[in-house]
């Protein structure tokens, strides 16, 4: 019988529990838990005890965490002190795999214990597959392979040409956005329970993945000071015709602080692009709306100072100003599809399945950025049509699963009957795949 293992993760763990139970019957299910506070009420359950203070203070020579601790949001962002627990983790959660001896496992690639059980899964060659929305189109996912976006099988599915024209065309008039993005208004009762149990696990012990309130509400009035900050230097005025925009990503997320891990620090990205330009040519920077921690004074100081670098305000719409830019670079945002969809260049600086789009350029260093913005701006070379568009578009259908990833405080509709469905048979294609 195959033996597959769950990663818990808060409330995502609501979802892997509704897709296990139709698993069971093939496969010997375990869980591998490190927030006590979202333990399934379910056999073959190995939760990990929170270290004691010697315990937190431990190393190990044998491994090397570096790359997962400057990806911890919890050092990087709320301030943790110390970093000896990462190997005591890795320690127990090494002992729960070679007691499990897994075939396969699923979880998310965010939260350090998730980053540690990767580190342990390439050691060991086990599979470990991250289920996450492929952004375009909607309803649709892929299994990611450990903390990559390399898509691993898929659907083999392909649209009509039909259904390509109006998928691309809903994205293209904004008519339809990534299911991440849907807004969704939670009740007080809702509130309360998540944020109880959040609290309970914190209470209990769990110090490693849930920031203290207090640390947090610091951080959230200086995020509100910054925005207000960055809005008070940014300019209106209309887009230059030599444009480069970068977006900033939000922090702390998986999509930069672990996928694109080596473009992390966002004002040293802003530097190379900018360093990259055409002496003629203008850097905006454009952050989201619902900004996170990724804005800094330095940030904000650097733009000032630095002519052609131009901050977008925050209450401008997207939609609004990228028509009017010339090439977009990002690290692993969701615009580089959006650019793909509308046949206009964009530049990456992580490698996905994005980049076998013709127009969609992969910048492996400084001076082949320099090249991608100089063919984008002057030479024009990045011009292509409808059909590559479609090609792509079908590409990622390929590679994806019909079905809708998420946790149930985020959207409840995640737990329907149909999509467990969808998202079990895809599941049991690759675990019958793999065993």
């Amino acid at each position: 019988m195959n033996k597959i293992l769950f990663i818990e993760n808060r409330q995502k763990t609501k979802l892997y529990e509704a897709i296990s139970e139709r698993l069971i019957h093939e496969s010997e299910i375990h869980w591998l838990v490190q927030n006590h506070a979202f333990t399934p009420n379910l056999p073959r359950v190995n939760i990990i005890s929170y270290p004691s203070k010697n315990q937190r203070k431990k190393s190990c020579k044998q491994a090397s965490l570096e790359h997962i601790i400057e990806s911890d949001r919890q050092q990087q962002f709320f301030g943790k002190k110390g970093a000896g627990y990462f190997f005591y983790y890795y320690e127990e959660i090494e002992k729960i795999l070679n007691c499990v001896k897994p075939d396969i496992i699923f979880g998310e690639a965010t939260a350090f214990h998730e980053l540690i059980t990767i580190e342990l899964c390439k050691h060991k060659s086990i599979l470990y597959l991250n289920p996450s929305t492929c952004r375009y189109p909607r309803g649709r996912f892929c299994f990611y392979k450990h903390d990559t976006l390399e898509p691993y099988m898929g659907s083999n599915e392909q649209y009509s040409q039909s259904k390509l024209q109006k998928t691309i065309s809903q994205i293209n008039r904004n008519e339809v956005v990534p299911d991440y993005m849907k807004i969704k208004q939670k009740g007080v009762v809702e509130k309360l329970k998540n944020h109880g149990l959040i609290f309970l696990g914190r209470l209990t012990g769990e110090r490693y993945n849930t920031p203290g309130v207090f640390k947090k509400c610091i951080l959230e009035l200086k995020k509100k000071k910054l925005k207000k900050r960055w809005d008070a230097i940014s300019c209106k005025t209309k887009i230059k015709e030599k444009s480069v925009l970068y977006p900033l990503q939000m922090q702390p997320e998986a999509n930069i602080d672990v996928w694109g891990r080596q473009h992390r620090n966002q004002l040293e990205t802003i530097k190379l692009i900018y360093a990259a330009l055409p002496k003629d040519a203008t850097l905006y920077v454009k952050p989201n709306p619902k900004l996170k921690y990724e804005v800094s004074d330095s940030m904000i100081t650097y733009i000032l100072k630095t002519p052609r670098v131009v901050a977008i305000p925050t209450y401008i719409n997207m939609k609004d100003v990228v028509d009017d830019i010339g090439v977009v670079v990002t690290v692993t945002g969701t615009i580089a599809l959006e650019r793909i969809f509308s046949e206009k260049p964009v530049i990456t600086l992580v490698k996905t399945l994005n980049n076998t789009a013709s127009i969609c350029k992969f910048a492996k260093d400084h001076g082949k950025l320099h090249e991608l913005i100089y063919n984008a701006l002057i030479s024009k070379q990045y011009q292509t049509g409808p059909k590559g568009k479609y090609q792509f578009l079908n590409s990622v259908v390929k590679k994806s699963y019909v079905g809708k990833i998420s946790d149930p405080y985020s959207d409840y509709t995640c737990l329907s009957a149909e999509n467990i469905n969808n998202l079990s048979n895809a599941f049991n294609a690759v675990i019958n795949n793999v065993t």
